[in-house]
């Protein structure tokens, strides 16, 4: 038997002699006509998505459910297993969960008449008002993290799946506000985006920071081309410098940036408060970008602060293109602004 809970989870090769179970919409069930896997199989249950009786009893018997009370997993997940399962693994406002399915609708039904006949072959619930109203207000163009974040979860779900055993930090701030001062630099086009970061790193925190980061600590070489937490935000590694003191691992830019995350790290550092007989390594990151790619940067800025965050590293960040430099604090779980940078 194969259970098909999401695009992501499509087999790579077309199972013979098993019934095959796919729980999401219809558009998917085309795809899977494309791909060739519905013939190979003898038995395809193309199963609806749950009543609301039965996501409430789905729902009850979920351990952690996260931020969301029970009566809001129930009316945003629209009986959705997957989306259940999404919205009760984050500690998340219920407008990121608003936003969540309504970009999961979208992916599936576009934007203009979600609530069609394909809609109402898979579903038995509509959505709420706030969900409609968030589809049609969704930026496509220029989308916020809170926007990304179901695509962000997707392939959060899909390295799992390919990696068990050894689960990415998650990919979700634990001081929301931090998103927004990304997001609100992320909109300027007037001028070059840049942010540089000073981290004080455990043995434990570096080897995550390993795990997630491509980091070879034999060749002393960073690729964050295939970095599975670069691949999860649909980041770039243009234009960076990082640099982990003591282990003497350099990824450096070769237009003089190393000069700037260093000049930077001077200004950081006096706003650290780590205990440095706890804090072995010290990490350096410089990211820079053109006016009009502040989309990347944000992306960038996301994948590392989400992962110190979770990983409950103390970092201070110059985020140049927003005026700020700011301090996580891990034992308070939030950010305070150490200094505004003049214009």
């Amino acid at each position: 038997m194969v259970v098909v809970d999401g695009e992501f989870a499509i087999p790579s090769q077309k199972p013979q002699n098993t019934q095959l179970i796919v729980t999401t919409p219809n558009t998917l069930k085309r795809k899977l006509n494309l791909l060739g896997i519905e013939e190979k199989a003898p038995k395809v249950i193309h199963m609806r998505a749950m009543t609301r009786d039965e996501t409430k009893k789905f729902v009850e018997n979920i351990e952690n459910k996260g931020s969301l009370t029970t009566k809001e997993l129930i009316n945003f997940s629209l009986g959705v297993p997957l989306l259940v399962n999404r919205l009760s693994q984050l500690y998340i406002t219920q407008e990121e969960a608003i936003l969540i399915v309504a970009s999961y609708l979208i992916s599936q039904f576009g934007k203009k008449d979600v609530i069609n006949e394909d809609y109402l072959q898979y579903f038995n619930m509509k959505p709420p008002k706030e969900i409609l109203e968030a589809i049609k207000n969704f930026n496509s163009t220029n989308p916020s993290f809170k926007e990304r974040l179901n695509n962000i979860l997707t392939r959060y779900e899909m390295d799992s799946n390919e990696n068990p055993g050894k689960t990415l930090m998650l990919p979700h701030f634990v001081d929301t506000e931090t998103a927004k001062i990304i997001n609100e630099a992320a909109k300027k086009s007037d001028q070059d985006h840049c942010v540089d970061y000073v981290a004080e790193l455990s043995e434990q925190q570096l080897q995550k920071l390993i795990e997630e980061f491509g980091i070879n600590e034999r060749l002393q070489t960073v690729d964050l081309r295939n970095a599975r937490r670069f691949i999860v935000f649909d980041a770039s590694g243009r234009k960076t410098t990082i640099i982990i003191e003591i282990l003497g691992i350099r990824l450096e830019d070769q237009r003089g940036f190393a000069n700037k995350a260093e000049k930077a790290t001077q200004l950081l550092e006096q706003y650290l408060v780590s205990n440095e007989e706890e804090s072995t390594y010290r990490l350096i990151i410089h990211k820079a970008e053109h006016s009009e790619l502040g989309l990347d940067v944000a992306k960038f800025a996301e994948a590392f602060e989400t992962f110190f965050q979770q990983a409950g590293v103390e970092y201070v960040v110059q985020n140049v293109t927003a005026k700020l430099i700011y301090r996580y604090d891990p034992d308070k779980e939030r950010i305070e602004i150490v200094e505004e940078l003049p214009d």
